[in-house]
């Protein structure tokens, strides 16, 4: 289910590969252009050929790696196998497979300590993850499986903000749930709001709807 990540080769793409896997793990901070160096075995003027700055490549990386989630999206739904739904849950698995990668004290530090590379990668986050998935929602509603009532804009961006909570463990810790249990719960809850009534499985309502409101 994972699409390749179309990025440079040589040195540079290695660069890229290797940084990004230190700063989704270790944050911005932690990560230093020695240590990068160190583990490849070359030289500092090799990575400045390259990268201006460590700002730099912590913004390509992570531009590559959201290029590589919505491709990954496009070749999930070409692929369609199963019909729409069996893809869309597919897609929601991959979004959130890519999305663990990055630990979400790594997403702070980015936050805190790199805010103006934040906002920007937020912004790109938008025009490729979040338009993947909204395009996803439209498809489904062209086809009457999905309502044509919603947004599909801001359900793609409150659904990924939501997968993005759901894999914080500080966040899961009280809820004594793990990231599995709230994944799946937002599939239940998103899949079962989002489907039109001939889609949805017989005896199932609309989540939160009371039977006052069903029976108008």
């Amino acid at each position: 289910m994972t699409a390749a990540i179309t990025r440079p080769g040589g040195p540079k793409g290695r660069i890229l590969d290797h940084a990004r896997e230190l700063f989704f793990r270790y944050g911005f901070t932690r990560v230093t252009i020695d240590e990068i160096a160190a583990d490849l075995h070359i030289s500092k003027t090799t990575f400045y050929r390259f990268f201006r700055s460590k700002e730099a490549l912590l913004a390509e990386a992570i531009r590559v790696y959201y290029r590589r989630i919505r491709d990954g999206v496009s070749d999930i739904m070409a692929d369609n196998a199963g019909g729409y739904l069996e893809s869309l849950t597919n897609v929601l698995l991959y979004i959130r497979e890519m999305l663990e990668r990055i630990d979400a004290r790594a997403r702070q530090d980015i936050h805190t300590n790199a805010p103006g590379i934040w906002k920007s990668l937020q912004d790109l986050k938008n025009r490729m993850v979040h338009a993947a998935l909204e395009k996803v929602l439209e498809e489904g509603m062209g086809s009457k499986i999905i309502r044509p009532d919603i947004d599909a804009r801001r359900v793609a961006s409150v659904l990924i903000m939501a997968f993005e909570h759901a894999l914080d463990s500080e966040v899961l810790r009280p809820l004594s749930l793990s990231a599995e249990d709230a994944f799946q719960t937002l599939v239940d809850v998103f899949l079962g709001g989002l489907l039109t009534d001939a889609r949805r499985l017989p005896g199932k309502r609309r989540p939160f709807a009371t039977e006052s409101r069903s029976s108008k």
